[in-house]
């Protein structure tokens, strides 16, 4: 599926239209919940984006879009690939016994690089000084250039809603108004969610062709 993205004034407009006797201080309030809206829709495949990362003393600043990472390369300044090895949490705080020693200086020699995360950085441990810079595939959430969520056109009945949903309970003067907005944003949701896994036509044809109708068993490296 391709997207066309409609930017935060285009939602809140619609949703002033399905809830009357809205006022502006409401439309301000539509727009922190149409940013609810859309994180619990979540991204999806569509939203790939890849970039490159510099290290600047053993970290790498995320991308200020990044959803969730799918996938990382560490490269040196000759831009060799090295090895790392995944670990939760910031810092080691178990032996590592993996390490061998330099027999003329018994300096700690490894094959690996140890790479961590927190919510804003990537972290290499004190073995990763040849890491030059990082290549990474994410899912991206979608913003503009002043930084400000957009909504992807077809998400937009979805979000408005949400957003009458959360109105309606605010008001809180009529149970059936807040049911009926509940129901249909959940049944909005699940028809993204359905829409959302159907593959690419081109994306279908490489499963099908080189994948399921091949009766020799292929090997892939990890090399895109």
């Amino acid at each position: 599926m391709d997207y066309r993205f409609a930017k935060m004034d285009e939602v809140t407009a619609s949703a002033m239209l399905i809830c009357g006797g809205a006022t502006a201080e409401d439309r301000v309030i539509f727009r922190q919940w149409a940013w609810q809206a859309q994180l619990q829709i979540g991204c999806t495949a569509q939203w790939l984006k890849t970039c490159k990362l510099n290290a600047k003393n053993l970290s790498f600043r995320k991308p200020g879009d990044l959803a969730s990472t799918v996938n990382v390369a560490l490269y040196n300044a000759a831009d060799q690939e090295l090895k790392f090895e995944w670990n939760i949490g910031v810092g080691r705080i178990h032996t590592d016994r993996e390490v061998l020693h330099s027999a003329g200086t018994q300096e700690a020699v490894t094959g690996r690089i140890d790479l961590s995360e927190d919510a804003y950085y990537f972290h290499l441990g004190s073995n990763g000084g040849d890491v030059d810079y990082m290549l990474i595939r994410y899912l991206a959430s979608p913003i503009d250039t002043n930084g400000e969520l957009l909504t992807p056109e077809d998400n937009i009945l979805a979000v408005t809603m949400y957003i009458r949903w959360m109105w309606s309970l605010r008001k809180g003067d009529n149970q059936s108004e807040i049911e009926l907005a509940r129901d249909t944003w959940y049944r909005e949701k699940d028809r993204i969610y359905g829409d959302n896994k159907m593959p690419s036509v081109l994306r279908a044809n490489e499963f099908a062709l080189n994948r399921f109708l091949s009766l020799i068993n292929s090997y892939k490296t990890k090399n895109f």
